[in-house]
């Protein structure tokens, strides 16, 4: 004869936090019994059948939802006996493979969606859990018979002696008759506290339609109030408005005419700055006119004198260059020459040959450097960038600092830019003797 009890249990993220007869299952499933614990909750449950040795042999895995008071959902209906009866084998938990219907293994496939499937890979999983509590047996299971805490027993259609079955009978009914009892007493008490509860409610709502009754006059004697303030200030700004459009026109006609009158103070200064510009660039052109006149006159005479001097020199070229300079220089005559780096140079008559054979290594004598520095200082002097020779043999060709004397010109350091000086691999260009007049 194989006797079974009815068993749920409830899981949480800890584990199994609820385990509950199936008699109170059905209270709860009724709407007898809320469990406020799992307000507003989708909760994971089990229905399990347990044998006489404590062993878990069958087991539903179903998901139940919860409102707001810990009422379960009257719509729910799933045949947890006829699903644990009609499922397929799962894992053996001590008596067997069990009959285990889940998600994933459901029996009954339109109630797929109503449960839930368990961690299979985990070395600790809810089957695990299930097999652990019926073991604990906190419910009291198959106790004696004279014990309160006896639970309705389920048999397969096998046939007991009667007094046994009796004995059952009589103490299933008497428990069945307390229970009633105890479930119309909390009936009775979640009436009363409804009750009271509505009271409660109900006086606070009619105290908060009081106050804001209250408050929705305050409001609208407020709105009243800016409506009024409103107008008023809507009509103070069309007076300012129409005050405001009055002056406009006023300072526009006002600005009017004291634009006509600047307009003309302004057309007299011109046209009297205009016939005074006018007067004084006639003077000027009158002052060119005589200036011009003169230099005429000036150049006239200096065409003359000049056709005596090319006479003079002529007459003076028949004889001796040594009689030409000595003649020049009785005349009066003295010889100057202008070279960068010494300005003009007052050239005496017994150094005018010397000069004559070499005037460059003459004026870098009087600038007291070598014919070679001067050369390479004059071309320096002439184009100011780095001689330096760059990776493609030409020269670097950046801008430097003209030095104006040749006796302050380094070679190698004036004539480079800051990137060249102090390279000895990049000499400046040889210099080569300039045919300078």
């Amino acid at each position: 004869m194989n006797k079974f009890a009815e068993a749920v249990m409830f899981f949480n993220t800890k584990g199994i936090c609820k385990q509950m007869l199936m008699s109170e299952f059905e209270a709860v499933l009724d709407g007898v019994v809320h469990l406020e614990e799992f307000k507003t909750q989708t909760v994971k449950g089990a229905y399990v059948q347990i044998d006489a040795n404590l062993h878990v042999t069958a087991a539903v895995l179903f998901l139940l939802d919860f409102d707001r008071e810990g009422m379960a959902d009257r719509s729910w209906n799933v045949p947890l006996k006829h699903m644990s009866s009609v499922a397929d084998k799962g894992p053996n938990l001590g008596a067997g493979p069990i009959r285990l219907a889940t998600r994933t293994n459901c029996p009954v496939n339109w109630h797929h969606a109503s449960l839930w499937d368990y961690r299979q890979n985990a070395s600790v999983n809810e089957l695990v859990l299930l097999k652990a509590a019926a073991k604990r047996n906190r419910l009291r299971l198959f106790t004696d018979v004279n014990n309160t805490t006896v639970v309705k027993l389920v048999q397969n259609n096998e046939p007991e002696p009667t007094q046994l079955a009796a004995a059952r009978a009589i103490k299933a009914v008497k428990l069945h008759e307390e229970k009633l009892a105890k479930l119309a007493l909390q009936s009775k008490e979640e009436i009363a506290r409804l009750k009271q509860q509505f009271s409660h409610e109900l006086a606070r709502y009619k105290q908060e339609l009081a106050l804001a009754k209250q408050a929705n006059e305050q409001l609208a004697n407020k709105n009243r109030a800016l409506v009024m303030k409103l107008e008023n200030q809507k009509q103070q700004f069309q007076e300012s408005r129409n005050e405001m459009t009055q002056l406009l026109k006023e300072i526009e006609q006002q600005s009017r005419a004291e634009l006509a009158t600047m307009q003309q103070q302004l057309e007299f200064q011109i046209r009297t700055k205009v016939r005074s510009a006018t007067q004084e660039l006639k003077e000027q052109l009158r002052a060119k006119e005589v200036e011009q006149e003169y230099l005429e006159e000036l150049d006239k005479q200096q065409q003359t004198e000049i056709k005596d001097l090319h006479k003079e020199i002529a007459r003076l070229q028949s004889g001796s260059p040594h009689q030409l300079l000595d003649q020049l220089a009785a005349k009066g005559v003295i010889f100057v020459a202008y070279h960068p780096g010494v300005g003009h140079v007052t050239i005496p008559l017994n150094e005018v040959e010397r000069y004559l054979e070499d005037n460059i290594a003459y004026v870098a004598a009087k600038c007291f450097v070598s014919k070679e520095h001067y050369l390479k200082w004059r071309r320096h002097y002439e184009s100011s960038r780095c001689e330096a020779a760059g990776e493609d043999g030409k020269s670097c060709g950046q801008p430097v600092k003209r030095i104006d004397m040749p006796g302050q010109f380094i070679d190698g350091d004036s004539n480079r830019c800051e990137h060249h000086k102090n390279d000895k691999e990049s000499a400046p260009n040889n210099v080569t003797d300039l045919q300078l007049a």
